[in-house]
């Protein structure tokens, strides 16, 4: 189903079923759910990864790329090597 410019989907109603329940947990849940579609892309749009420094972004990376050989290694032994294999381990070197 596409929409067309101008129309909004209520993602809310999805849930609508689960209301019913009285547990805390879950009404936290489902009123955490944006209402439509476009509430839901501008709150992914507009936030950032918490604390999401450069040291961090680095930490990671470098741990990415340690974790690379292991994977070779994995994929090797397993015998399934494949180039598509190979393509998305180098993918590990990426920020």
């Amino acid at each position: 189903m596409y929409l067309l410019q101008g129309e909004h989907t209520n993602v809310g109603s999805l849930f609508s079923k689960f209301s019913k329940i009285n547990h805390p947990v879950i009404s936290k849940f489902i009123s955490s759910v944006p209402e439509t579609l476009a509430d839901a892309v501008q709150t992914l749009s507009s936030s950032r990864v918490p604390d999401a420094t450069e040291e961090r972004s680095m930490l990671i990376l470098d741990n990415r790329r340690k974790l690379k050989e292991y994977v070779l290694q994995f994929h090797y032994q397993a015998n399934t090597l494949t180039p598509a294999v190979i393509s998305r381990v180098a993918m590990l070197d990426e920020p």
